[in-house]
């Protein structure tokens, strides 16, 4: 399991590589564009940014700003979806 999810993160930095040298016609280096990569999936103190929590769960990135905030606590609407929800 850890394998495949390390390959996944691999193909993901790869892409975002070609990704920012399509755009910027200059590539950035690969080891700057994985800690940049690293920097936007985990905030350094072993919880999750609302972009990474977005990609794990498959929701727009919007989204989660709209249910949480950047230290990791729900929104006034995050704690109103999780009162109101009906699946539990």
């Amino acid at each position: 399991m850890a394998q495949r999810n390390l390959e996944a993160f691999k193909r993901q930095v790869d892409q975002l590589h070609q990704d920012a040298r399509r755009q910027a016609g200059q590539p950035l280096p690969q080891p700057e564009l994985m800690a940049d990569f690293i920097i936007s999936v985990g905030q350094g103190i072993g919880r999750m940014s609302r972009e990474a929590f977005a990609m794990k769960h498959g929701i727009s990135t919007h989204f989660a700003r709209a249910i949480g905030n950047e230290d990791g606590t729900l929104t006034q609407f995050g704690r109103w979806l999780l009162r109101n929800d009906s699946s539990n």
